[in-house]
């Protein structure tokens, strides 16, 4: 029996349905590549419906009970998870949320700039300086903030490395694992 092997949308406010919906092809990819199954629209479409969960498998279950077979393909389904999940955020929105964001106590930095990809993803957020600017400048230790101003990193990955390798893994200004 084929199966896709993804994570469930449950439908939360903290779960972006753009960051879930992108699984999908990767998944199907996957299966391709390791010589496993290949996928119909229509294939496609219940698999994917057997990872929504919760208070979206009740929408979805209202979606159905209307929907014609011709209907039941990834592509409808995922116009209409876009359209009932999907942020409506504007580029300025998202920067406005990227630069709120700042890094919680006890927050790992490489949690916090994961934190902040899934802000941004699914939207046209230049991506050449705003995402590591925000990691730059919500980093919580003042003293590690100046020393990533001072090496100015051309990625978010550069930023996260950099801010690990001279800060720890938790922007505290030293190496936890040093003892």
């Amino acid at each position: 029996m084929k199966a896709l092997h993804l994570e469930d949308f449950r439908g939360t406010a903290d779960e972006p349905v753009e960051a879930w919906l992108a699984t999908i092809p990767q998944e199907v990819e996957r299966q391709a590549g390791l010589g496993g199954h290949t996928w119909t629209a229509e294939e496609l479409y219940y698999g994917v419906t057997a990872h929504v969960k919760v208070r979206t498998s009740t929408w979805l279950t209202t979606l159905t009970s209307s929907m014609r077979r011709e209907d039941k393909t990834l592509e409808f389904l995922v116009r209409k998870l876009r359209k009932k999940y999907g942020r409506r955020d504007n580029v300025f929105k998202v920067q406005q949320r990227l630069v709120e964001r700042v890094q919680k106590p006890g927050e790992r930095l490489s949690d916090y700039a994961d934190v902040l990809t899934n802000i941004g993803f699914g939207h046209r957020v230049p991506v050449i300086k705003f995402p590591q600017k925000s990691f730059v400048n919500g980093i919580n230790n003042q003293t590690a903030v100046m020393q990533m101003k001072g090496h100015n990193p051309k990625t978010l990955e550069d930023a996260v490395q950099y801010a690990e390798d001279t800060c720890g893994e938790y922007g505290e200004g030293f190496r936890v694992t040093d003892w």
